[in-house]
């Protein structure tokens, strides 16, 4: 008998492999978890040894014991243990092997984030020992469910619906139930698991049922969104002023007829072959990405922060326009983030009828639920259902700036959908899910379908009755899509070509907006990474990919996603290089260049993978490790944004269950607004409201010159131009001159001016309105006077309404307000002497900046040549490098002027230089540039008109200075354009 024991022992650590191993260290992962070795290290013995550890009461003794304890003891003991546990489960359940390692592999990721939570600062870390508790619990409910399944009739696939329904058993428990300890919700949700399982396998009855009772569970896993729609419902009831006296008691009568409706359901359908589990799957993605995604809140709060709010608010604004006044988006109206930011806007409005949806978006999170499904779905076929359902629910990759699930992915999914199953319908579909993509989100949309349809082409070019159905495809949806498009246009009076080129200029074209950005530092490594290392590791894997596809022709499904999100990385690179990745963001929260490269490379491991014919579970292990260690490289080098124990799916629903305190009444919240203010927006609303409303008639409305584009909809003001965030996206001469065109159609008395450099305001990638958008600042330079100051904004009238403005604001006691009549000047230079007794002068923002290369460029490179243009008049040298002339009024004329002059370098290096100009009459009234003069000598042109002291006083007077040595000759005048 000892013998037989010993055989079987020894049978057991026989079959120690790799994989046991793998999944022994993964439980032993999990349970460190909860070890610290710096607990319990209180001082016990004083030995009069001074020392800050002493000091902050921790024992030096007791925490070196602790760390031997768990280095030397614990992680090799529970490690140990973990193994022949293991050893012996799989020994007597062999097929439990594959389930554990395919299992654990999926959840890798999620305890990795868990890990990184634990040493977090911030909330995270609690979210991370909720999501631990999950996972350990579930590890021991995997260990029991394979005892009771002794004839092992239970494989991957069901192992995985099991947890699902275990993950929506836990977050219904605790909403439902109102348990404050997740551990409760736990516990009962794996004794139900356990009980069922023992039913099935230790039951004839229970076998009978099987697919009755999981098909009760597959309906049953859509509770969590059920339980979301009735408390947004109550809350809609809320709102309307409809008491509803028990929030608790509502929602326990909603579970109880969902789930006599899901029995009656599965009853009915009884003696149907087909199982319910892909409704369920839909369901539990559905159920846990509303918890996770859309906040348990009644109210929300609009903050005014700082002025980026109103800027980005833009974005949204044209859903104002859409629904006040009867336009449309995209072809009456452009948003910066096009449909993504105004389609779940549109459906909470016409639910609650709040314009406010503008501002606060409560279903804005809408689109990350359609990425999420875009997500589940491309995993699925890459894998199968149920390693996407793993994937979708635990990876860690919902936070900003990672965008692994984005809605528009669904370009993807299309094309996985018409290699799977080619037809001509099915590529009509295709073109249509492109072009709604390309809309939804410019940038990722347009990137994506372009790489899709060269990947296809690049599938099917011999397959001459398939390229042509598929190219037919294509031009009748986009021939459709233009048809309407005319039609609207010629019935609604918009030009056609015009809008056309307008968006194209501020979509396709918009390069040249951050063409003066700042590249980031070039010694940094998330410069070297995103300007080096992932463009070339785009350009090698894609190059390797269709390689690798026309030589073997296998695996052309997974080589056609690798080609499409290599080809889209590079699209993306001349897009947003400058901007985005390191400029704006400097190096945080904006890592665009890495929106594929996850994807990418990830993608490329498993294709290798995959040709090599290596094993799947090796496969899996390659993708989600590079999908990983790559998200983690990002956030370490790049964005500054790690994963955590709350990026998980199924770990921030688990958590935001937490927060449903069902109170019983509804007094609180009872006929308030769901979407409100904050008192700061409330005053910046007010103080433009007031003046609006006593100089303006209802039709009447401003010019936004300050970046404050939601302005219109606070203040209720038509918005007169077709680009939603102006003057900020405005790209180039013709959408200025558009926007022009666009202005005069309304009536316009007023226009905004900033008068700091606080938030794009008066200047975007610190370079001032002015400057950037000079056609429009002298349009409103000649048109329009300064009338009065209201907080960090001047409010410029059309001249010839300025007395009687002037006057209505007198009457009305506004200056008593807090409101201050200015005029010409009011933003002059300050004359102070510095410690030498020398003077200076300090400008405020807007009159004084670097133009950069932007002279040299005009001089040399510009297209228009305005170099060439006619010379007005020649400043006479009054000292070196010193100019002056009759004054800007005498050259003044309708499209401005240039000044153009040669400078001589005679260093080896760019210098900088500075231009001064100034009113000899009056000496405030002075502004500067500062730009870069390369070595040698070379000509130079200067937009002087784009300030408006050019226009209000007469400039007379040119002064060039430096540090370094140079010389400036042939100055003149020239006409602008």
């Amino acid at each position: 008998m000892q013998l037989i024991k010993k055989e079987k022992l020894s049978a057991c650590l026989r079959g120690i492999d790799r994989r046991t191993l793998f999944v022994a260290a993964f439980t032993s992962l999990i349970l460190l978890f909860y070890i610290n070795p710096l607990e319990s290290v209180g001082v016990t013995e004083w030995d009069r040894t001074f020392s800050p550890a002493l000091l902050s009461g921790i024992s030096i003794e007791k925490r070196l014991r602790n760390f031997y304890l768990l280095f030397l003891c614990f992680v090799p003991l529970s490690f140990s243990v973990a193994t022949v546990f293991y050893a012996f489960l799989f020994h007597i359940r062999s097929s439990y092997k594959k389930i554990h390692v395919r299992f654990d592999i999926m959840l890798l990721c999620a305890v990795a984030a868990a890990w990184l939570s634990k040493f977090a600062t911030d909330s995270a870390g609690d979210c991370a020992r909720m999501l631990i508790h999950n996972l350990l619990a579930f590890q021991g409910i995997l260990a029991v469910l394979a005892l009771v399944d002794a004839r092992e009739q239970f494989h991957f696939s069901d192992v995985v619906f099991y947890f699902s329904g275990y993950m929506i058993a836990v977050v219904s428990l605790n909403i439902l139930f109102r348990i404050q300890q997740m551990r409760v919700s736990i516990l009962i949700a794996g004794i139900l698991l356990l009980c069922h399982a023992a039913l099935i396998c230790k039951t004839s009855v229970g076998l009978e049922t099987k697919r009755f009772l999981n098909n009760l569970i597959c309906l049953l896993m859509w509770t969590p969104a059920v339980f979301r729609l009735a408390l947004e419902g109550i809350f809609l009831f809320t709102e309307k002023g409809k008491a509803i006296t028990a929030y608790r008691t509502v929602i326990c009568l909603v579970f109880l007829v969902f789930a006599a409706l899901s029995v009656c359901v599965v009853f009915l359908l009884r003696k149907r072959p087909k199982s319910l589990s892909s409704l369920g799957y839909a369901g539990v993605i559905t159920g846990l990405g509303s918890l996770s995604f859309f906040a348990y809140a009644y109210q929300h709060v609009w903050p005014l922060s700082s002025y980026v709010n109103v800027f980005e608010g833009g974005n949204a604004a044209v859903l104002a326009d859409s629904v006040l006044h009867g336009k449309l988006p995209i072809i009456d109206n452009f948003s910066a983030h096009a449909l993504s930011d105004v389609w779940a806007h549109f459906i909470y409005y016409f639910i609650h009828s709040d314009i406010k949806t503008v501002f606060a978006h409560p279903y804005r999170n809408l689109s990350a639920l359609v990425g999420v499904f875009a997500l589940f779905y491309i995993v699925k076929t890459l894998f199968d259902r149920d390693v996407a359902l793993l994937f979708v629910c635990l990876f860690p990759y919902n936070y900003y700036s990672v965008k692994i699930a984005s809605i528009c992915l669904i370009s993807v999914a299309a094309l996985l959908h018409i290699l799977k199953k080619p037809s001509f319908r099915s590529y009509l579909l295709f073109w249509f899910v492109l072009l709604v993509s390309a809309f939804t989100v410019y940038d990722e949309g347009m990137a994506l379908g372009i790489a899709c349809i060269f990947a296809y082409l690049l599938l099917i070019w011999k397959e001459r009755k398939r390229l042509k159905q598929f190219l037919a495809g294509g031009v009748i949806v986009g021939g459709a899509s233009l048809l309407c498009y005319v039609t609207y246009a010629l019935l609604t009076g918009i030009p056609v070509i015009a809008r056309l080129r307008e968006w194209i200029s501020v979509s396709l074209g918009s390069n040249s907006t951050w063409a003066l950005a700042d590249f980031g530092d070039p010694a940094s490594f998330a410069f070297l990474l995103s300007y080096l290392v992932v463009p070339a590791c785009a350009t090698v894997i894609l190059i390797a990919t269709v390689v690798s596809l026309i030589k073997s022709k296998k695996f052309s499904v997974l080589a056609a996603v690798v080609i499409v999100f290599a080809f889209a990385e590079l699209l993306y690179i001349p897009r947003t290089i400058v901007f985005h990745n390191l400029a704006a963001c400097f190096g945080r929260n904006g890592g665009i260049l890495f929106n594929y490269a996850h994807w990418t490379i990830s993608l490329f491991v498993l294709y290798l993978c995959s040709v090599k014919n290596v094993s799947y579970e090796k496969r899996l292990l390659a993708w989600v490790c590079t999908f990983g260690i790559l998200i983690v490289s990002e956030g370490t080098f790049v964005t500054g944004v790690l994963p955590s124990g709350s990026t998980p799916i199924f770990a921030s629903a688990a958590e935001s269950s937490k927060n449903w305190n069902l109170h019983d009444g509804t007094d609180d919240n009872l006929g308030k607004e769901r979407i409100v203010l904050d008192e700061a927006a409330v005053a910046f609303q007010t103080q433009f409201e007031r003046l609006f409303d006593a100089l303006l008639s209802d039709q009447q409305t401003f010019i936004d010159f300050a970046n404050v584009t939601s302005l219109y909809v606070l203040t209720g003001r038509p918005r007169p131009f077709y680009v939603a965030q102006s003057p900020s996206l405005l790209t180039g001469l013709y959408s200025q001159e558009r926007y022009l065109e666009e202005i005069s159609e309304y009536d316009c008395p007023l226009a905004i001016l900033g008068t700091t450099q606080d938030s794009y305001t008066q200047q975007m990638t610190d370079i001032p309105h002015n400057v950037r958008y000079y056609k429009i600042a002298e349009y409103i330079y000649k048109n329009y006077r300064p009338l009065v100051r209201t907080g960090d904004f001047v409010v410029w009238c059309k001249k010839e309404l300025h007395s009687e403005f002037a006057a209505t604001l007198d009457s009305a006691a506004f200056w008593e307000a807090g409101y201050g009549l200015v005029d010409y000047g009011y933003d002059a230079a300050q004359k102070n002497l510095d410690e030498n007794g020398t003077v200076q002068f300090s400008y405020l923002p807007y009159h004084s900046f670097s133009l950069g290369m932007i002279p040299y460029a005009w001089a040399n490179y510009d297209e228009y040549e305005a170099r060439a243009n006619d010379v007005l008049a020649v400043p006479w040298e009054t000292a070196e490098n010193s100019y002056v002339f009759s004054g800007s009024q005498d050259v003044l004329t309708p499209t401005g002027n240039y000044i153009k002059f040669e400078c001589f370098n005679p260093s080896g290096e760019n210098i900088a230089v500075t231009v001064t100009l100034s009113d000899s009459e009056r000496e405030t009234i002075r502004y500067e540039y500062s730009f870069t003069v390369l070595p040698g000598s070379n000509t130079y042109l200067i937009r002087s008109s784009q300030d408006y002291f050019w226009e209000a006083f007469s400039i007379d007077s040119v002064c060039f200075s430096s540090e370094s040595p140079f010389q400036t000759s042939g100055l003149s005048i020239l006409e602008g354009d």
